[in-house]
């Protein structure tokens, strides 16, 4: 079980409240490529929450991507464009 997200380079990075910073994606040797997990960091407690687990299949994420762009208005954020693997069409990728 991970405690901080792997290192990685042109990750989404996103304000999502007064304390809370949220990270997704990225392309890290970790995560074989891109990678797909969103992890929380709270500026208050100096504290790291992963949000979901990499391929789990109870959650639909936005899939491994990188070099996107990444907004929040303090209860939502928006994931824009960016690099994927592609895979053809097929419910997973859609």
């Amino acid at each position: 079980i991970c405690t901080h997200p792997y290192e990685r380079w042109h990750a989404g990075t996103a304000m999502f409240n007064d304390s809370t910073m949220l990270v997704y994606g990225g392309l890290s040797q970790r995560c074989e490529d891109y990678c797909d997990d969103l992890w929380s960091f709270d500026l208050r407690e100096n504290t790291w929450m992963q949000l979901y687990e990499i391929g789990s299949s109870t959650s639909k994420t936005p899939g491994k991507r990188w070099k996107f762009s990444m907004v929040a208005d303090g209860q939502s954020f928006f994931l824009f464009g960016g690099f994927r693997l592609w895979h053809g069409y097929a419910d997973e990728i859609l």
